[in-house]
């Protein structure tokens, strides 16, 4: 009797092991349908552009564009680069960088307003605490920004300095939750 109970109790647990392990291959190779997650990358593609025919440094007017298909904020700064050989060094205090800000709008003193082409859209290039000049609105696809400047006047440098003046850009996606500045950080 005794082995009786033992071949039923090992019986019972095969039985028990068997189902369970059927289920758990059964579980394992259940098809479904067919899930498909569909995304597109985001298309950023800035450049900063200036009229190329501009060689007098009292009007430059650089400005970015951007070429991507999606939706973008711009930031930009100019800085003042001595080159070599230069017998002084240069440096962005030795120069006036006549940059199209909304306090130069509100003043009249420069900024496109200056020039007849020019219509208020509302866009401008507001200063940061960071040293970088934000745009104020979103670019689309082949939309520009108002130069970032519109010349460099006031040069108290030697005459025999040499110096460049490189303007940076960077550019985020454009999102509803952030203004320039914050989409930035």
């Amino acid at each position: 009797m005794k082995r009786k109970s033992i071949i039923t109790l090992l019986l019972s647990v095969l039985l028990i092991a068997v189902v369970l392990v059927g289920g758990t291959l059964a579980y394992l190779v259940a098809e479904g349908d067919l899930v498909i997650n569909s995304f597109a990358l985001a298309d950023v593609n800035t450049e900063i552009e200036e009229p190329v025919d501009n060689k007098d440094a009292s009007a430059k007017t650089p400005y970015v564009v951007n070429y991507g298909a999606s939706e973008v904020y711009v930031r930009a700064r100019a800085v003042v680069v001595t080159r070599d050989g230069s017998p002084v060094p240069v440096t962005e205090g030795d120069m006036t960088i006549r940059y199209n800000t909304t306090a130069t709008f509100a003043t009249g003193e420069f900024g496109p307003q200056q020039n007849v082409w020019w219509t208020d859209t509302g866009a401008y290039w507001q200063p940061n605490d960071d040293g970088w000049y934000y745009y104020t609105v979103s670019l689309t696809q082949n939309q520009q920004t108002e130069p970032l400047f519109d010349g460099v006047e006031n040069i108290s440098a030697d005459e025999s300095a040499l110096f460049d003046i490189y303007v940076y850009h960077e550019s985020v996606l454009a999102s509803a939750e952030a203004n320039g500045p914050e989409a930035f950080n």
